[in-house]
């Protein structure tokens, strides 16, 4: 095997790896530090001379009478301003030392202070934010990298002499008065320090850490490599070897064989004790074989059991299923038949076909009339339902404009919404494409929504019927039919959609039906290939929608 495919190798080399990756980003960080810190010295030592030369400034300006006055109290103006004592204290101090300290501002009067195109952005920027201290920073200067310091000066009541009112006007010095005021920025001073000490320190720094890393790496590598081969290759070769002994069907081995410790030691027993009980499982392999061949012909017996009674479950299921849906039709035709004729019955009798009718036995026939009404949708409901459980709801596909659905839907419930004292508002877009689908199953769907929400909807609320189209994932239309009823609870938004299942199931309830409404109406939709879904408030009511695609399902 060759060298880097042993797991010595590989492991070593996924140490060093991480430790070489460990100590450059600490070697980066501390260089970064480093950096920060020579920094923050150049910034401290910067600060420091201009202190001083803000202290020189404040000593020279308030020992102005002494200096222009003699003995003998004769004034004689010695040129010894602080500006003037300042400019000589940096120039002596630029000879003498690397650093490059100068009086600079936005409109010098003399040339030697005219601002370079960083101090001219820093004066810029103290005299736009006045509360500025210092600015601070790296530069390059005719390649070389250096350090910028820069404190602003404000017109003092002392520097008003020379530099104030009136502007123009020729000062002690003979030079024109700028016309400043009291705290405008006077300018500032600028202190240049050199750098490359900090450059010669950080590569020597780099020089010596990348000796030490190179050598940390190298010792490392070393020592891996040695406790891998002694602690993990050599008793892994004497396991395989052992391993390849197994296959050929020896069974027999010591503890002495392999010399490991720790995990590779526990493996190793645990290799023997499998060996052992193989061994003893070969010994006595044909009767675990009976035993378990009786276990699994015994549970395939209870499984064969259970599936047969499971296909009886199913067929009985089955069979009552269809008895169920047979039943309901057969009884929804048989009380139709009758109460057909009683509803006719009825109308002629309001007609006065059989003569004139007191008001009393009016009102009494337009109650049987209304509850016979009733009764007749809630056996057409059931009807329909038996139909579509049983798969036998034939459907009439042809093309029509949902407008004239809702039309026609809309002259039907408008009465029973103004006889509730309810607004009933319709909007629908009259450029709806046309819908492919069972005009009377659709409007069967409208119908039953809209019954619902003016039966869960208190007198003097709302009713409101939209429609819209939409094309995500396909054309389709959306209709909603919205109330401000009385809404229904989270918990029985889906049990709504189910068979005989109304949010009020007690006997008792106030308002009744057979909870077959909702249900057809969602077979109704989903045969058509959309979706139906409902959104409620409990208290401010409820809105079901839904979308049927243009083209059909």
């Amino acid at each position: 095997m060759r060298l880097r495919d042993t797991l010595s190798f590989r492991f070593m080399r996924v140490i060093i790896t991480g430790l070489i990756i460990v100590l450059v980003l600490g070697f980066l960080w501390e260089l970064q530090e480093q950096r920060k810190q020579a920094l923050l010295e150049l910034r401290e030592k910067s600060a420091v001379i201009a202190e001083e030369l803000l202290a020189t400034r404040a000593f020279i300006a308030a020992s102005q009478d002494r200096i222009n006055t003699d003995s003998k109290g004769n004034f004689e103006f010695k040129h010894m301003n602080p500006a003037r004592v300042v400019q000589e204290i940096s120039r002596i101090f630029n000879e003498v030392t690397r650093y490059r300290i100068k009086q600079t501002r936005l409109n010098p009067r003399i040339p030697e202070n005219s601002p370079d195109e960083y101090e001219r952005r820093q004066l810029e920027r103290f005299a736009g934010d006045p509360t500025l201290n210092e600015v601070w920073g790296e530069d390059r200067i005719n390649g070389e990298r250096v350090f910028r310091y820069m404190i602003p000066l404000y017109m003092k009541r002392d520097c008003l002499q020379c530099h104030g009112e009136p502007k123009g006007e020729l000062d002690i010095a003979g030079h024109r008065k700028e016309g400043y005021q009291l705290g405008e920025l006077a300018g500032a001073i600028s202190i240049i320090a050199p750098m490359d000490a900090f450059e010669a320190s950080v590569q020597a720094n780099i020089l010596n850490r990348a000796v030490l890393v190179t050598t940390l790496v190298v010792l490392a590598a070393v020592s891996i490599y040695l406790l891998m081969h002694r602690l993990v290759t050599r008793p892994l070769a004497q396991l395989g070897a052992m391993a390849t002994r197994f296959g050929e069907g020896h069974l027999s081995f010591s503890t002495g064989d392999i010399s490991a410790h720790g995990e590779i030691r526990h493996l190793a027993d645990q290799f023997y004790t499998m060996a052992g009980k193989l061994k003893d499982l070969y010994n006595n392999l044909e009767d675990k074989v009976a035993e378990r061949t009786e276990l699994l012909s015994k549970a395939y017996r209870q499984l064969q059991t259970q599936q047969e009674e499971l296909r009886r479950a199913n067929q009985e299921l089955s069979e009552a299923n269809k008895y169920k849906s047979q039943f309901l039709a057969n009884m929804s035709h048989e009380l139709r038949t009758p109460l057909t004729s009683v509803l006719a019955f009825a109308e002629m009798l309001l007609n006065r076909v059989a003569g004139e009718i007191t008001p009393e036995q009016e009102e009494y026939l337009r109650d049987i009339h209304e509850s016979g009404t009733h009764l007749l949708q809630l056996i057409n409901g059931i009807l329909d339902f038996s139909k579509v459980e049983a798969g036998k709801m034939e459907m009439r596909w042809e093309e029509f404009q949902l407008l004239e659905v809702v039309e026609t839907v809309s002259r039907m419930v408008r009465p029973i919404a103004a006889k509730k004292d309810l607004a009933f508002e319709v909007e629908v877009p009259s450029n709806l494409p046309a819908i492919r689908g069972d005009r009377e199953k659709i409007k069967q769907v409208i119908g039953n929504l809209l019954s619902n929400a003016i039966k869960f909807t208190p007198p003097g609320g709302r009713v409101t019927l939209k429609a819209d189209t939409i094309d995500e994932p396909a054309l389709a239309v959306k209709v909603a039919v919205a109330d401000t009823g009385i809404g229904i609870k989270p918990e029985d938004r889906e049990n709504i959609f189910q068979e005989f299942r109304q949010v009020d199931q007690s006997a008792s309830r106030e308002y009744p039906g057979t909870g077959l409404g909702l249900a057809l109406a969602r077979q109704l939709v989903e045969m058509h290939g959309g979706n139906i879904w409902v959104e409620s408030e409990p208290g401010k009511g409820s809105c079901f929608t839904f979308v049927l695609p243009v083209d059909g399902c």
